[in-house]
């Protein structure tokens, strides 16, 4: 007895959850504490936690601090192949993750997490999803003692987005590729019943951003995302965007502040390479005049290599910087 989501599937409490630990979960982890699971094969591919697109996700670890997922791939799911919730300490450590109508990674309402030579691709939204990290540096400036989750030595390729964050607070994000995705990476303030809005304080560092000019909304036109997940062709190169994305950007920050973007290449955008745009808060539910100009402050931009890639060869963008003007500091 649970309310339906729009989607069609029911939002189950943390109690139901532990009642029903499978009914959306092929693996549930759900309140334990300092777990591994550790694929024992040579590559991450030789295990394998297949949904089948029977369920919604592959893994859920729910309120399950200190837990540590290495070498395995999963995957076929009608939501996220591997989903950390809630959790205060995780790391993800050489997993794949692929095939799936959502997510590849998704982590929500975490804090002390780290992402590490990880992959992800065919996903319907994006393969890289910290979203609601830890809000713990909203009153600071650039300067601050700590980032909520760290991402570093991963690739996100071929999903609708290769890294997104609602209210991707405090996430350091370096050395990664994000590439031939519709949108390299994305951070927003746009979606309403999100902790940690707006978002704040994302740092990219060193990252390698380009060729994120997929179109993948051919296969909405055609009808081949009407029929069933499994009968899609995820796994001949199908992907299903599951909201906009505007094929052909780099990185779009669409109502962030204070968010660092140093020395990142990005090259090879049909768009633009950086996007900065204000989103007003009674888009995210919020209907106070003082609060509709809170974002799009204090984004810093330095040091980027704009339409080269890092062999020195020119792969020009479209627009190297596009900003709608709205805001200050930045």
């Amino acid at each position: 007895d649970a309310p339906d989501s729009q989607l069609g599937y029911q939002i189950l409490s943390f109690a139901q959850q532990k009642q029903c630990p499978h009914n959306q979960n092929l693996v549930a982890i759900l309140g334990k504490k300092d777990l591994q699971i550790e694929g024992t094969g040579a590559r991450r591919t030789d295990v394998v936690i297949d949904a089948k697109y029977q369920k919604l996700n592959a893994i859920r670890a729910d309120s399950s601090d200190g837990i540590y997922f290495k070498n395995f791939t999963a995957q076929r799911t009608t939501f996220n192949a591997l989903y950390v919730l809630a959790g205060d300490g995780f790391v993800i450590d050489d997993v794949l993750t692929r095939w799936n109508d959502e997510y590849g990674f998704l982590t929500f309402a975490g804090d002390h997490g780290l992402y590490k030579n990880c992959e992800s691709y065919g996903n319907g939204d994006s393969g890289i999803y910290p979203g609601s990290a830890s809000d713990l540096n909203n009153d600071r400036g650039y300067e601050v003692p700590r980032y909520a989750i760290e991402i570093t030595g991963c690739r996100s390729h071929h999903n609708m987005v290769g890294y997104s964050g609602t209210a991707g607070d405090s996430v350091y994000v370096h050395g990664n590729e994000f590439d031939h995705n519709m949108g390299g990476a994305s951070m927003d303030s746009a979606f309403p019943g999100h902790p940690g809005l707006p978002q704040n304080h994302a740092r990219f560092e060193n990252n390698r951003i380009h060729h994120n000019n997929a179109d993948y909304y051919r296969y909405i036109k055609d009808g081949t995302c009407s029929r069933p997940p499994a009968e899609r062709g995820y796994e001949q190169g199908v992907v299903c965007p599951q909201i906009s994305m505007p094929p052909g950007t780099g990185i779009i920050t669409a109502g962030g502040n204070w968010n660092l973007y140093e020395d990142n290449w990005v090259y090879g955008h049909d768009r633009a390479a950086f996007f900065l745009s204000a989103v007003p808060a009674f888009i995210r539910g919020e209907g106070a005049w003082s609060k509709q100009t809170d974002t799009s402050h204090h984004n810093r931009y330095a040091g980027n290599r704009l339409g080269t890639d890092p062999e020195g060869n020119r792969v020009p963008n479209r627009t190297d910087v596009w900003w709608d003007g709205q805001g200050g500091g930045n």
